[in-house]
C-alpha cells in the first residue's frame, strides 16, 4: 500500500468518540453515550482536544440535548 493509499484509507477508516471528562475517568467505554456520526466540517480544529464552537458544534450537539432543538 502506498503512502497515498495508506492515509485515504486511515482517514476514510478512523473513528474518535468525543467523551467529557467525566466518562473519560472511568474505566471501560459502557458507560458512554451512544455514539453519533458528526457531519463533515464540525470539530475540526486542535489536536488532542477539540474545540466546541458556539454556533457551529454546539449548535448540532443541542439536538442531543433537547430534542427537537435543532
Amino acid at each position: 500500500m502506498s503512502k497515498d493509499e495508506l492515509l485515504t484509507y486511515f482517514f476514510e477508516n478512523d473513528t474518535v468518540a468525543l467523551v467529557t471528562k467525566a466518562e473519560n475517568s472511568r474505566m471501560g467505554a459502557r458507560h458512554w453515550s451512544k455514539l453519533f456520526a458528526v457531519p463533515e466540517g464540525l470539530f475540526n480544529a486542535g489536536s488532542f482536544s477539540i474545540y466546541a464552537r458556539k454556533n457551529k458544534e454546539l449548535v448540532w450537539i443541542q439536538q442531543f440535548i433537547t430534542p427537537g432543538a435543532a
